[in-house]
């Protein structure tokens, strides 16, 4: 089983259980019974039939695969440093794990989300150019996860994925596992 990503111009598959994603690190299990989706960025279950899927722009997707049990995420730089993967991985012993396509280094300024990942990282992650910070997102990501399988598009550059930094508007890709 490998994630399909789709970009904001494709046919997205019709049966898919979505979070209503909010930046923050919750985590529901997908069983028969209905659970409310809200204020959640990941999902994971152990029902074969079920599709689960995340909505992406510049942040990560995340797909974590073992046998019939898979998860999803939804990882920002919030989530990131609030703990997200972290949170998903004890619900396996050892996945295969994908990232989708993000925006890989972007520029911050000095203020709150520079603090915060100063916190979760230290200044390993930073790169200054003169007066601008630059966050090295997906070296961060891998020094959670570094055995995952990334996919080599970046948002910042594939104009047929979604991304709001370049782009400025409210188009998502979409990964589905």
């Amino acid at each position: 089983m490998i994630p399909t990503i789709y970009s904001p111009d494709q046919a997205w598959p019709q049966k898919c259980v979505m979070p209503l994603q909010t930046h923050s690190t919750n985590i529901l299990e997908i069983t028969n019974k209905p659970v409310p989706l809200d204020n959640c960025d990941g999902l994971w279950t152990d029902l074969p039939h079920i599709n689960l899927g995340i909505k992406t722009a510049d942040c990560a997707p995340i797909a974590f695969i073992e046998g019939t049990r898979k998860g999803i995420l939804h990882a920002g730089w919030r989530g990131l440093c609030d703990g997200i993967i972290e949170s998903m991985l004890p619900h396996f012993k050892k996945p295969t794990i994908f990232v989708g396509p993000l925006f890989p280094i972007f520029e911050i300024q000095k203020d709150d989300c520079y603090r915060r990942i100063q916190q979760k990282f230290g200044n390993e992650f930073f790169q200054e150019e003169g007066s601008h910070y630059f966050f090295q997102f997906k070296d961060a990501i891998a020094s959670i996860i570094p055995h995952a399988i990334f996919d080599p598009r970046s948002t910042q550059k594939d104009p047929q994925l979604a991304s709001w930094r370049r782009d400025h508007n409210d188009k998502r890709n979409l990964m589905v596992i």
